[in-house]
C-alpha cells in the first residue's frame, strides 16, 4: 500500500509551484523536509519567499530541473550535503545551495549558533563546566 508521501515526486511539486504562482508573486526556496521549512520559516517573509517542502532530496533535484526547463528563474533549493562529496552529486539545472556539513543540523552544531544557542537556552553552570574540562566551546567539540 503506498502512501501519499509515495506519489509525491518533483513533477507534482512542479506542478503544485505553477498553480501557487497565479496567487504568489514571490520568489520560491525548495527544501528537503518539514524540519527545514520549520527552520527557515523564520527567517522568510511569506509574502516575498514561498517555502516548498519536497519531501527528500531526490524531488527537491527533480523539482528544480523541471522548473528549470520551464525557465522558471525565482527558484532556489536547499539541501544536505549528504555524502555528495564522496560519491558524487546526482546532476541538476537550477540553483541549489548545500551544506557544508553533512546535514543542516550538524552544520548549525559546528557553528557558533551553537554557542549562541546555549547561552541562550543552556544551563551555564553546566555549559561552563564542559568549556572549563575540555578549554574549548562547544561547537569545537564537534569537530
Amino acid at each position: 500500500m503506498s502512501s501519499v508521501k509515495d506519489e509525491i515526486t518533483g513533477q507534482t511539486i512542479a506542478n503544485e509551484i505553477m498553480m501557487e504562482r497565479s496567487a504568489h508573486h514571490g520568489s520560491l526556496f525548495l527544501v528537503e523536509g518539514e524540519t527545514d521549512a520549520s527552520l527557515f520559516k523564520g527567517f522568510a517573509d511569506p509574502h516575498e519567499c514561498s517555502i516548498i517542502v519536497c519531501a527528500g532530496w531526490e524531488n527537491l533535484f527533480d523539482a528544480i530541473n523541471v522548473l528549470s526547463d520551464m525557465s522558471i528563474e525565482d527558484a532556489l533549493g536547499f539541501s544536505d550535503r549528504d555524502y555528495f562529496g564522496d560519491t558524487g552529486f546526482p546532476e541538476y539545472n537550477g540553483v541549489i545551495i548545500f551544506t557544508d556539513e553533512n546535514d543542516l543540523e550538524i552544520q548549525m552544531v559546528c557553528s557558533q549558533a551553537l554557542n549562541k544557542l546555549l547561552e541562550e537556552f543552556g544551563i551555564a553552570d553546566r555549559v561552563k563546566a564542559e568549556v572549563s574540562a575540555s578549554g574549548m566551546m562547544p561547537s569545537e567539540l564537534g569537530v
